[in-house]
């Protein structure tokens, strides 16, 4: 969720400026594997393609969160399986990009 406080009540549309850019994501890697897919060198086996996770926002109920009607949003998505895929998260949400602002 968002960490501004101030923008609280805003955290639907904070929220959902992120789905559409995920969803807007995915569209794309979707129609660019399909054109790797149409390469004459094209091998399922050997060749990358680009996926992206979905995601969900939870509306939970928190009594603290008052000022708030006792309600945050918490966007999710599925834990990646690390041990399948090894993966480096270069960025925070603190504004570090690989341990460096």
């Amino acid at each position: 969720e968002t960490k501004d406080v101030e923008r609280m009540k805003e955290k639907i549309d904070f929220h959902g400026g992120f789905l559409e850019t995920q969803d807007l994501a995915n569209y794309l890697a979707t129609k660019f594997n399909g054109y790797i897919k149409a390469l004459p060198c094209f091998d399922p086996r050997t060749t990358p393609q680009l996926s992206f996770l979905n995601c969900s926002v939870l509306v939970v109920e928190d009594p603290a969160w008052k000022a708030h009607h006792g309600e945050r949003g918490i966007l999710v998505e599925k834990m990646l399986d690390t041990d399948r895929f090894v993966w480096t998260k270069w960025n925070d949400n603190a504004g570090m990009v690989d341990g460096t602002y």
